[in-house]
């Protein structure tokens, strides 16, 4: 039979992917053989490396060459059938074959060796005129001493014939190796395991949809498919032909049947001592000691070392040399894998006795996993305290994955003599590792749970702790009514909740808990922030700054400071209000308490904005986001980086602020976390409407309206958020009428939009010919922030245009530059150059050549930012001003408009303005209009240099 045709996987042949040296080598030793110079090629390797897929292809190249092809295979099981293998690769080949049929031998007595041998050697090596050989045999480690004397004697002749001998055979080949003769010229071809890139060419013929893995970015799928294939193209080929998913802990792992075979056949050639061994390691995942070994297996360490070796020198098992003396995995994932196909029972006692010996060995943290996976019932009394100490190791050096994997199965199977303290305990961190991974469904009920515990206990500051992180989670997603409750004392003579504003009050309850206390008045603090008024909010602040005042803990004088930094911010005194909330930061550090140190971070950045120091706010923000991704969930994610996507925002960068608002969203709609959704939503609609978008704009108002069921307005931070993308649309449409007045008694959780939307009402008021209005928003900026640069910078702003919409020019001049230049110098460069443009408009009559400049530099940021409403009106102005500036182009814009490249067309065929304008249904002087478009993009000087343009030559296209 055709030997390349019986290569097992040699039709696979993405398995040669990386072996490119070794073809081209086999490729030489095939010339040479042709030229009568033949030889001996020895592949090795460990099982599923690829040695029998690497012949089967030398075997095809040899056959498609006109090679006689030879190949049979050894195989433990016959190694006392003598020139098993040679026969099986002779039959039907040769004429000489039947008379070597081992069953002819068994009837009348054995050839003689020596005649065997000779009688095969004839048969094989090709005589003058026969086409050249080709002699594959695999797995030669395991060749009858007969066979091995044939190859001998075939290795002494190759050099002088047309032949080629080929052996593949496993690390442990020692027999066949020595059985080569020592003058024969030998390739020695040893296969490592494949790099990544390789088999990420394996498991992708085609490069997967959305994957990089070129710039060193691997999808998780594949970093898994990665991690189980090891290198190993036989596995790597099983994974890419649909070989479902294997090795989870709970389950079969319905391995591949080629992959199977091979492990079975290696374990069917170990003892039961290393067979236990091996399942050992198999299932630790990670590397093991000698004396653990033996401990699990239950071998003494003497007979545990002799298993060990035995399972070094076949290839199942490797030493570690990174790591102390005396460390061992398995050599393959797939091992783990195949044990998986167990009964569960026997892996269960086999988890138990590992997780003893591993305890024993002062690893909690591996011993937790394998109790788990024997469970409570196999695991015994070591299961909970495991599983505990698992997953507080796993708080600080994993991740909320880990920590839902150790403590997710406390909930579902009863744990006799657990301390329900403890338990509580347990099922808070078990809540939080939820939230932080998204499932608030789940994180709710195990708060609940550990809630109910700890009243039980009388453990107060648990109590305290769990319901904290109840109501923040309710007001995440939008469950006002249940915080409502929470916060709203039981007596039904105080005020209770309103249908359209809730009240807070002080919490007033008695308690015994400092920490109850602290947590309670800093969720209502939060609440007012988002639901009530200037009055509510003051009220929160002071009750805060009384219940934690005097305390000596650094978190009861870091709350204490966050409510002084709200009362500072309410008072106007922003540089006071920056001074406490510093202040705050340092203490909750301090304190770990790390959800603190997250609000007070991210307090101080928002102060920072009202203080005029985008810098100082820009790094914060960063920080705050560092701080969320390292102990947060996806909602405060969400949280971090819509404030961060605001600040670049302000900034004037807003390709940056959509990125962080299109990956809070993202996280948002995974976690389906529903105000933090709405967030970064309402960002990426106020920066379409900023780009004049209008319609993507008015589409993400209607989608945060829908998200929010409760009514925007409602909360006060979204909806002044609402209010700033409403009034930017309204202003961009010439409809001033449109712009609300911000109610001026209450401030919103994001403190500066309140103000963004006092700028936006006074030059409503502006455009509406009503100066009082600009007014009386300038002066409650000014009032706002008597030490804040920036407020008093719009104040001018609005005073500015108060004065041209008097008529007061000269004063409306000065106002607007001044107001230009400092929000320039504080890095509010979009509101900046819109200023620039204003004072431009101003002074385009008694200072052109001033005003000119001061809209070339506001257009060049206008342009970059594709901020297109003031892109045109800084266009008209600079057209009035007598400059017909170049159209800058983004990288890879084209520098015309379909139009305008439409009639750029119609030019280079070359005809007149008339006659564009007959043909394409326009006047002839928005023809003309155009056309001076495209003088100006191009940088063009006559209508030939437009022709060259339209007809490719693109080099005219760059204007100077």
């Amino acid at each position: 039979m055709d030997g390349a045709s019986r290569a097992p996987g040699c039709s696979h042949t993405r398995t040669l992917e990386g072996r490119g040296s070794e073809i081209l080598a086999l490729q030489r030793a095939l010339d040479e053989a042709v030229e009568g110079r033949g030889s001996v090629v020895l592949v090795t390797g460990e099982p599923g490396i690829g040695k029998t897929a690497l012949a089967g292809h030398a075997l095809a190249v040899a056959r498609d060459r006109g090679f006689r092809v030879l190949a049979g295979s050894g195989h433990p099981l016959l190694a006392e059938l003598a020139l098993a293998p040679v026969t099986e690769a002779l039959e039907g080949s040769s004429p000489t074959a039947p008379l070597l049929d081992p069953r002819a031998w068994a009837e009348s007595g054995p050839l003689a060796p020596s005649a065997a041998i000779h009688a095969l050697r004839s048969a094989i090596v090709p005589s003058k005129g026969d086409p050249p050989v080709a002699l594959f045999l695999d797995d030669a480690e395991h060749l009858d001493a007969l066979s091995l004397a044939l190859v001998h004697s075939l290795s002494r002749r190759a050099p002088r014939v047309p032949m080629l001998l080929l052996l593949a055979c496993g690390l442990d080949g020692g027999r066949a190796i020595r059985a080569i003769d020592t003058g024969a010229p030998v390739l020695r071809l040893s296969l490592d395991r494949l790099p990544d890139d390789a088999v990420l060419r394996i498991l992708h013929p085609a490069p997967p949809h959305g994957s990089d893995s070129s710039a060193g970015r691997v999808a998780d799928h594949d970093r898994e498919a990665l991690d189980r294939a090891a290198g190993l193209p036989l596995y790597a080929v099983a994974l890419s032909d649909g070989a479902p998913d294997a090795g989870h802990a709970d389950g079969p792992a319905r391995l591949p049947v080629p992959v199977r075979d091979l492990i079975d056949r290696e374990r069917g050639q170990l003892g039961s001592r290393a067979s236990t061994v091996l399942d050992v390691l198999a299932l630790a995942h990670r590397p093991l000691d000698l004396a653990t070994m033996a401990a699990a297996s239950g071998w003494d360490r003497e007979r545990a070392g002799a298993a060990v070796e035995a399972l070094l020198r076949r290839g199942p098992a490797r030493a570690c040399p990174d790591l102390p003396a005396d460390r061992y995995v398995v050599a393959h994932p797939m091992y783990r894998e195949h044990l998986m196909e167990r009964p569960p029972f026997v892996r269960a006692g086999l988890h138990a006795r590992l997780a003893g010996a591993l305890e024993r060995a002062g690893e909690r943290a591996a011993a937790a996993e394998h109790y788990l996976l024997a469970g409570p019932e196999v695991g015994g009394a070591g299961y909970a305290a495991a599983a505990i100490a698992a997953a507080e190791h796993a708080q600080h050096d994993g991740g909320p994955g880990d920590v839902v994997r150790y403590l997710r199965p406390l909930t579902e199977v009863p744990i006799p003599g657990l301390d329900r303290a403890r338990l509580a305990e347990a099922l808070e961190a078990l809540g939080t590792a939820h939230a932080r991974l998204g499932d608030a469904f789940s994180a709710d009920g195990a708060w609940q749970r550990a809630l109910t515990l700890a009243e039980e206990c009388d453990d107060a500051d648990r109590a305290a702790s769990v319901r904290y992180r109840l109501m923040m989670a309710s007001m995440q997603a939008v469950d006002v009514e249940r915080v409502a409750r929470e916060l709203t004392p039981e007596d039904p003579g105080d005020p209770g909740v309103s249908d359209t504003l809730p009240v807070i009050p002080p919490t007033s309850q008695s308690t015994s808990s400092t920490v109850e206390k602290l947590e309670r008045d800093l969720a209502a603090l939060v609440w007012a922030g988002r639901f009530g008024d200037m009055r509510h909010l003051r009220a929160a602040a002071a009750q805060v700054v009384r219940a934690a005042g005097g305390d000596d803990d650094p978190r009861g004088r870091g709350v204490e400071a966050l409510g002084l930094t709200v009362l500072r911010v309410l008072d106007g005194d922003i540089g006071d209000a920056r001074r406490q909330a510093t202040r705050a930061v340092a203490e909750l550090e301090d304190s770990g308490w790390a959800a603190g140190a997250m609000s007070a971070t991210r307090m101080l950045a928002r102060v920072a904005v009202l203080g005029g120091d985008l810098p100082t706010s820009l790094r914060l923000s960063r920080e705050y986001l560092d701080l969320v991704l390292r102990d947060g969930g996806p909602s405060e994610e969400c949280i971090a980086r819509t404030w961060l996507g605001f600040v670049h925002y302000l900034r004037g960068d807003l390709d940056e602020a959509q990125d962080q608002a299109t990956t809070a969203d993202t996280v948002a709609a995974a976690s389906r976390s529903m105000r933090s959704r709405v967030a970064a939503g309402l960002l990426s609609a106020l920066i379409a409407a900023e780009r004049g978008r209008t319609g993507r704009a008015h589409a993400g108002l209607a989608e945060a309206e829908r998200l929010y069921r409760g009514g925007l307005d409602r909360d006060r931070g979204l909806g002044s958020f609402a209010a700033l993308v409403r009034s930017t649309l309204a202003l961009r449409a010439g409809e001033p009428g449109r712009v609300a007045d911000p109610d001026l008694g209450v401030l919103d959780s994001f403190l500066f939009l309140f103000c963004l939307r006092s700028v936006h009402a006074g030059i409503a008021g502006a455009m509406g010919h009503d100066p009082t209005r600009a007014d009386r928003q300038a002066r409650f900026l000014r009032s706002r922030g008597p030490d804040s640069p920036v407020l008093d910078a719009f104040a001018d702003r609005l005073s500015g245009l108060s004065a041209a919409s008097a008529g007061r020019s000269e004063e409306a001049v000065g106002l607007l530059r001044e107001s230009a230049r400092r929000l320039d110098e504080l890095g509010f460069r979009l509101h900046a150059a819109q200023t620039h443009v204003e004072a431009a408009e101003c002074a385009a009559e008694g200072e052109p050549a001033v005003a000119l400049a001061d809209v070339e530099r506001a257009l060049a940021v206008f342009e970059a930012q594709g901020v297109s409403w003031w892109t045109d009106r800084a266009r008209r102005l600079a057209r009035a001003l007598g400059r017909h500036p170049a159209r800058r182009r983004g990288p890879g814009d084209p520098p015309l408009t379909a139009r305008e490249s439409e009639i750029a067309r119609l030019v280079a065929i070359g005809l007149s303005n008339a006659a564009i304008a007959g043909r394409l249904f326009l006047s002839e002087r928005t023809v003309e209009t155009h056309l001076r478009h495209i003088y100006a993009a191009l940088g063009a000087t006559s209508r030939i240099e437009i022709a060259r343009w339209a007809e490719g030559d693109h080099s005219v296209g760059t204007p100077g």
